[in-house]
Formats: structure tokens, sequence, C-alpha cells
């Protein structure tokens, strides 16, 4: 066997690198979708420095997850030829520096994508063109096990056993054609071609922390950059000290070929085998040769990467990350693989994967995947990317998600989440509130105040979130009590006694207000009950425009605080 080293196209180069323009989602209209009604969704201003990250945000059941749901869909159908949504949609986009719109106009109606070039009309393009119209992936982070969108990204993750069975075809083809023609003292003349190109196939790929092995040895090689600096300084992750790759076909492959070498497998998988065989340094993996070798153990085999020389030798078997990336979830998604890696922490201390918490393992992920695709223009949607957080970590999320993207990022990310931390260092104008009525009639509104300079806990009762305090319960119960008492508890000895027995249990808390001035005490009830009023207008289904409820603010303080004065 003969394995020819090949230089990298030109094209290659351009793809890899990009050269193109940021991937922005402008808008997503669902006339009805899951209960929703009536949903528009503009991102259009949803950009911080070049990065295109937004967050939704809102009550449960207002349709954040939905709307991620939603797209997931639509552009997993769109990627799988000849198919449409289950639900009418109306979607809009930049993608390498093109406007283009895909609208479908019923559950029963085939989509139509139009494009458009800056300062032109939009033109219908052919389905069979589409794939240069489309985000190259469409990936998925969710906290649950289970949701609705799982199902559509299984329908691409099948692809990939239809890959093996596509590459496992091609390859004995050629082997039938060389039996049948071969002399008797011919030698299997196969040539494989390193490094090895391998895309990821799945349009539409779910992360779970299965993948961050995969992310981790492909990446191996860039750990200088931002990804490895953050693993070093977050992590305290130095890099990974060594690595087993298990081998083992699926029963129905090893059943029916267990003769061939790697059951038949060609293409990029056969590459790889055979070259960890042909280096000698990745342990006893199987002779490639069809003819005088044997066929792969019924049990399988292992590559054993046994030092940080060896991780590198073999991350340089392909010709970039995103190709042994792909190549590897490809194998895992089909079956065929699973990956134990370990790493080594500061110290010298070796750290397995399941040593690390379930934050820790989300989070690197997400952002492994992100560095991942640092060149490509794709669509990441995280549902509740912080369910495993500590508050530190989802406080730095945003600055963490945008070192490790770095400059030349050309992807977007769109997360739903009930954190206020998460969303605490964005810009108002990459947030959107998402409500929707009793009826399924969504509203969807960018908040009027800046998050930052909000803190956490201020957060909580700004538009944002909508809380009328940031007390508990108990401690607010009992202040509103104390407030309702003060007025009449001038000339009411029961009253009086109630609010005795009231501020007693908030002095208790630390409120002390045993003390507090009669005319500050009466101001402050005041003050609570004009507010609750305020609050209760401003969250009515006819809210006062905000020039009316400011007049209404201001009327209040002019009344009676100066009149504490």
């Amino acid at each position: 066997m003969t394995i020819l080293i090949g230089a990298l196209q030109s094209e290659r180069v351009h793809d890899y690198y990009g050269w193109g323009d940021l991937m922005q989602l402008l808008e997503l209209r669902l006339p009805f979708y899951r209960g929703l009604r009536d949903f528009k969704l503009d991102l259009t201003d949803a950009v911080d420095g070049g990065h295109a990250i937004a967050a939704l945000i809102g009550p449960n059941g207002g349709g954040k997850s939905r709307a991620l749901h939603a797209l997931a869909e639509i552009f997993g159908a769109l990627h799988r030829s000849g198919r449409s949504a289950a639900f009418a949609f109306d979607v809009c986009y930049m993608l390498r520096g093109k406007t283009v719109r895909v609208r479908q106009t019923s559950p029963e109606a085939s989509p139509e994508l139009t494009m458009a070039e800056a300062g032109c009309e939009a033109t219908v393009v052919h389905r069979a063109d589409w794939s240069s119209y489309l985000p190259n992936h469409v990936f998925g982070y969710q906290a649950h096990p289970r949701a609705p969108w799982t199902a559509e990204f299984d329908r691409h993750r099948r692809l990939a056993a239809r890959h093996l069975n596509a590459w496992r075809r091609e390859w004995r083809a050629r082997l039938e054609q060389w039996l049948a023609n071969r002399s008797p003292e011919d030698l299997w003349p196969e040539q494989l071609t390193l490094p090895i190109s391998c895309p990821l196939y799945a349009a539409t790929f779910l992360c779970t922390p299965a993948h961050l092995p995969l992310l981790l040895l492909s990446q191996t090689t860039h750990w200088s950059d931002a990804f490895g600096t953050y693993l070093r300084e977050h992590s305290h992750i130095q890099g990974v000290a060594s690595a087993v790759l298990r081998i083992r076909a699926p029963r129905a492959a090893r059943e029916t070929w267990s003769a061939l070498p790697y059951w038949g497998l060609g293409g990029p998988a056969r590459t790889l085998f055979a070259a960890a065989a042909e280096s000698g340094r990745f342990g006893l993996v199987p002779d490639s040769d069809p003819v005088d070798g044997a066929g792969s153990p019924a049990d399988g085999f292992r590559i054993v990467l046994g030092s940080p020389e060896d991780v590198r030798a073999f991350r340089n078997l392909f010709d970039r990350d995103l190709s042994m990336f792909g190549l590897l979830a490809t194998l895992l998604d089909a079956g065929y693989l699973t990956v134990d890696v370990q790493l080594q922490a500061t110290g010298g201390v070796p750290l397995g994967l399941d040593d690390l918490s379930s934050g820790e393992q989300q989070l690197l992920t997400i952002l492994g995947l992100l560095r991942l695709q640092r060149a490509q223009e794709s669509l990441f949607l995280l549902d509740e990317p912080d369910s495993h957080f500590h508050p530190e970590w989802s406080r730095r999320w945003y600055s963490s998600v945008r070192t490790v993207l770095g400059e030349g990022q050309e992807s977007q990310l769109i997360a739903a989440t009930h954190e206020p931390l998460l969303v605490s260092n964005m810009t108002r104008h990459q947030i959107r509130v998402v409500t929707a009525d009793r009826d399924g009639h969504t509203s969807i509104v960018t908040p009027r105040t800046e998050p930052r300079g909000q803190g956490a806990g201020g957060l909580l009762t700004t538009d944002l979130f909508g809380l009328r305090t940031q007390l508990d319960e108990h401690t607010q119960d009992l202040i509103d009590q104390q407030y309702s008492l003060v007025p009449g508890a001038a000339h009411d000895p029961g009253k009086q006694a109630e609010l005795r027995d009231v501020t007693a249990k908030l002095d208790a808390l630390g409120f002390s207000t045993a003390n507090r001035d009669p005319l500050v005490a009466a101001f402050l009830a005041e003050l609570h009950r004009r507010r609750r009023d305020l609050i209760a207008a401003a969250n009515s289904v006819n809210p006062p425009p905000p020039e009316e409820l400011e007049t209404l603010v201001a009327q209040l303080f002019n009344e009676h605080f100066s009149s504490v004065i």
C-alpha cells in the first residue's frame, strides 16, 4: 500500500478560511407553530462588535424555546432534498454578503428561496442550488435530554450511517473489479491520500458532552489560541495527555462483513485506519490488505494515543481540525466509535472528562464547537445553555463566548435563557423579551433598559424580567402588610398591635424599621401603594405610553417626597 501526501488546493484553503460575511438571522415569522400565533422575531440590530449574538428571554411558555425549535426544523427541512417544513414560515437572513429569504405559505406548500445581492432585485433560486444559500450547519444545544426538535436532529444524524454504507459500496466495487481482473502475482494496489479531508455531514447537529472528547482531540494543535488559553485559565487544563479510540462495528456490520478489514469500510474511515496501521505508532491496528490480511476482530480494535506527541501525530493525519471532527463524529453517530480522553491539569495532575463538572463539560462543548466553526457561516441555537452553571460562569458567559470566537467569526449564536447574569453583559439591542397570551398570540420587544450597569438583582425589576421586587416572597409580603397598616395604625390599637408584630418579624430579618420616622413611614407606604398601581397599569392589557408613566412617577415624587423634606 502506498500513502500519498497531498497538498491542500487553493479552493480548499478558501473554503477553510471563509472570506465571507457574517451569517445573521434578520427576521423569522411563524403564522402558527406549536401553539404560537403571529410570531414575528426581528434580530436585524442584534450585533455587538461584529458578533451576531442574541438572547431570547421572557416567562415560561412565552415561546423562546419554540422559536429555536422552529429554526432547527426549518433549516433541517431545507437541507434535506425535496423536503418542506410541517408549518408555514417566512425567514430572512444574511449569508455570504447576500440577503436570502425563504417562504413556505402553508404546511402543504413547497418552500421558495429568493436571493438578492446588495442593491439588486431578489431572484428565485432553483432548489438544486439551495446549498449555496443555506448556513453551513445549524447546531443545537438543549438542557433537557429530549425536546421536540430532537427528531429533526436525529434525521440528520442517521446520515452518518448512510455515508459509511456509501464508502463501503464504493470500496467493495473497486475490490471486486480488481479481483475479477488481477493476475495471481498482483498485489492489492490501493493508494491512500493524506492528509484526510472529511466534512461534517450532518447539516443540523445536536451538541452533547459526548462530542467533547472529539472537540478536544481535533483542536489539539490549536491550543495556543483563544480556546486553549481559556482552558488553561478557567478550567486549569493544560492539554490532552492521552486518548484511546475504540473501534467496534455495530452487530449487523460485524456479521455481514467480518471477513474484510474494517468491515469493508472505505473512504476517509479506511484511510485513517490504514494510516494508523502502517505507522505502527498507535497500537495493534489490523492490516488493511483485503487479500493477504485478516478481517477485523469481532471485538474491534483500539487506536492508542499514549502521549501528547501521539495526539499531535494523530491530528496531523487530517488536513484540518474540522475534517478530524467530521470523521470522528460520523463514526460516533454510526455506532463505530467510543473515545476515552485523559487530560493534563495544572501541575501535571491527570484528569478524566468525568472529573469535570456537568457545567464545565457543557460550557467547553459549546465553546469548542464555536471555535471549530470559526470560519464557517453557521447558526448556533442554545436552549438554556446556563442550566448547570454557577452564577460566576453565567456572569462571564458572554465574554467567554466572545473571547473564544476571536476575530473572523462568521457564525450567529441565539440563546434562550431565564438567567439575568447571562444577559447582564449584553446590550439591549441583542435581547428580545418574548411573551405569549392565553391564545398564543406573541409579543416580542427590545427592552428599554440597558442591562449593563444594572447588576443581576437590578435587572430583575426592569422591563427585561418584570419582577415587582428583588426580595423573597416572605419578606416582601411582610413589607406589604407593614405599608398597608401604617396609614390607619395611628388611631386603631388593633392595627397598632398588628403593625408591631409585623415590624418585629422584619427586624428579625435585618429590616430595621421599628424606629422609622412616622412621616417617612407614611411616605413610603404611599410610595409603595402608588408604585404597585403603576406596575399594574404598565402590565395591563392596554398599558399607558411610556411618557405617561414617567409623568405619573414624577408627580408621585413631587407630591410626597417634597412634603417629607
